[in-house]
């Protein structure tokens, strides 16, 4: 796969500079109106049920949103720093498993839910920040799914085979890939538009591959994530993808339709992260775990659902992007 335009994202690095020491530093660049952190965890606690519960009350979840079961969330001593006494989301998959609709009769791996910490708001815009770590053995095999971005009624659809016709739902999460490559993964309407699109991949049934290989994780340490979307205008091919990893912006696609009205907007920060992948291939060949910190959910002015133009904020930014490309490349 070729990385994205050289020019685009050296005019993005200029015009969005970031302290990967400060989390907020980026949601503030990019003129986001309000940010929630997740709440820091009392204490290490190795009981899954009161973990689960938790999350639910702090971050806005129904306990009934917990995909397959909340038995795998534990909050633990950071595996990473022995001297931080922060605890830190661990998640675990157990061997041989992999999409958690596959583990019909088994215990099904890693956990999904929609977290709504905003309450009913919804918006065009949203930004999702988080550290991700993976133990030094960490067992890529052929991939798994990442936390990211969800607009719609959480259960909807977008994952797990269920796609998006534009007027139902989408999603973009992260995903790993083998030896520890990654991407962005989308569940957008007409994935087939993008399949002979430079950084496309095209998975039948399922969702879209955005820049693999662009992202690269690596075990044993904390990679920081920051996923940006921005909605398209219904009608048109300019919604927003960026990706950027320990700080560099590493992807950056604005041709992209996530919704055919405005009657569907991002509503939900999807925690979601499992091995697969919809076959045993995908499937964890031990017992793993990933963790997770510093989680933030950064979003734009508030939209009301309806069928007009979306908000000025985020029809501005991409004005100023292409005006800044425009510039820079001497257009």
């Amino acid at each position: 796969m070729k990385a994205p335009a050289l020019a685009t994202v050296v005019v993005l690095s200029i015009l969005l500079p970031m302290s990967t020491a400060d989390l907020s530093t980026l949601a503030e660049q990019l003129s986001m109106n309000q940010t929630w952190s997740a709440p820091q965890p009392a204490g290490v606690n190795a009981d899954s049920s009161l973990v689960a519960s938790s999350i639910s009350s702090d971050w806005g979840v129904a306990s009934s949103s917990f995909y397959g079961g909340n038995s795998n969330v534990q909050f633990v001593q950071d595996p990473f720093n022995s001297t931080s006494s922060v605890p830190v989301l661990q998640v675990f998959y157990p061997q041989g498993s992999y999409a958690p609709s596959q583990n019909k009769g088994k215990r099904g791996g890693g956990t999904e839910f929609y977290a709504t910490p905003f309450g009913n708001q919804t918006f065009d815009r949203a930004l999702l920040s988080y550290k991700v770590g993976f133990p030094a053995d960490f067992p890529w095999q052929l991939g798994g799914k990442l936390p990211g971005i969800y607009g719609g009624a959480p259960g909807e659809g977008c994952s797990g085979g269920a796609l998006s016709n534009g007027t139902n739902c989408f999603s973009m999460r992260m995903m790993w890939r083998e030896k520890g490559a990654g991407e962005a993964y989308a569940y957008i309407p007409s994935p087939s538009d993008y399949c002979q699109q430079q950084d496309f991949v095209c998975h039948d049934k399922y969702g879209l591959s955005i820049s693999r290989g662009n992202v690269q994780f690596t075990a044993g340490t904390w990679t920081a994530i920051d996923l940006y979307i921005q909605l398209n205008r219904p009608g048109s091919k300019d919604g927003v993808v960026s990706v950027w990893v320990n700080g560099y912006l590493v992807i950056n696609t604005t041709n992209l339709v996530y919704h055919n009205t405005n009657m569907v907007l991002i509503q939900s920060l999807m925690f979601s992260t499992f091995f697969g992948g919809s076959s045993q291939s995908y499937a964890a060949p031990t017992d793993t775990y990933t963790y997770f910190k510093d989680v933030q959910f950064s979003v734009g002015a508030p939209m009301t659902p309806s069928s007009a133009s979306p908000s000025c904020v985020g029809i501005a930014w991409v004005f100023v992007l292409t005006a800044v490309v425009a510039l820079v490349l001497g257009a």
